[in-house]
């Protein structure tokens, strides 16, 4: 069981291990080594988004997951694009919304169809080009309303920064490691709850999709906060 529902631990387990290889392919190559293997490994999401991989004919492997995604980030935190930040902010504003709402369509469709929650998963073109979009309007959106004192951008980004939203978001994101590494833990526990009494998933998948999220963001919170206060355990829950 632990091999099989905890897969995301030895997914990242796997990109860690491939962070030398990268850094060095990256030292040895810059952005335009970056830029080659960001193409192959989207031409390899789209395949799969489509359902045509593997592609037997032509072994793409190693450029395809999650892998990508590490290089994507340090690709966008680094280039320097010719666009302004004005136009850097609508454009991924707009890739995000596009893609998000293809997603939803896909889940809502799908989900009623089989009865269950059915999603596109993460190494499928959508949800990279979702993720991108949405890293790129943060990153600039930040910069721009910090240049312009006064306006809406500026207000709105406040709202976040300067008050109360602040502390809820940097409590959660202290905690994000553990929450990822550890949120299955209390999901097991629903998922045999839905199973043997209240079939809660498959009832109307859609409607718990949200419910459960913030239910099980909460208890893994928790968890997480009490082990931060005792000694032997705070070194262990992904905050510190």
């Amino acid at each position: 069981m632990f091999v099989k529902d905890y897969w995301y631990v030895w997914m990242i387990l796997g990109v860690y291990l491939f962070i030398p290889i990268i850094n060095s392919f990256i030292r040895e190559y810059g952005m335009k080594g970056i830029e080659y293997f960001l193409v192959v490994w989207a031409f390899v999401m789209f395949l799969n988004t489509i359902g045509q991989y593997p592609f037997y004919s032509l072994e793409l492997t190693n450029f395809a997951g999650y892998l990508g995604y590490l290089v994507l980030g340090y690709y966008i935190s680094n280039k320097e694009f010719k666009l302004s930040n004005g136009s850097l902010i609508a454009l991924s504003l707009t890739v995000f919304l596009i893609f998000t709402l293809i997603s939803i369509d896909y889940t809502v469709s799908m989900s009623y169809l089989k009865h269950k929650l059915v999603y596109y998963q993460y190494e499928t073109i959508i949800i990279a080009l979702q993720s991108a979009g949405l890293y790129m309007f943060l990153r600039y959106f930040a910069v721009v309303s910090a240049e312009s004192p006064g306006s809406i951008k500026n207000k709105v980004y406040s709202f976040f920064k300067d008050t109360f939203m602040f502390k809820i978001i940097f409590f959660i994101s202290t905690f994000s490691y553990g929450i990822y590494l550890a949120h299955y833990t209390p999901l097991f526990f629903f998922k045999w709850f839905s199973k043997h009494y209240i079939p809660i998933f498959s009832r109307n998948p859609i409607a718990w999709f949200p419910i459960m999220l913030i239910v099980i963001l909460g208890i893994t919170l928790l968890i997480l906060w009490i082990f931060d206060k005792i000694p032997g355990l705070r070194n262990v829950n992904g905050a510190h």
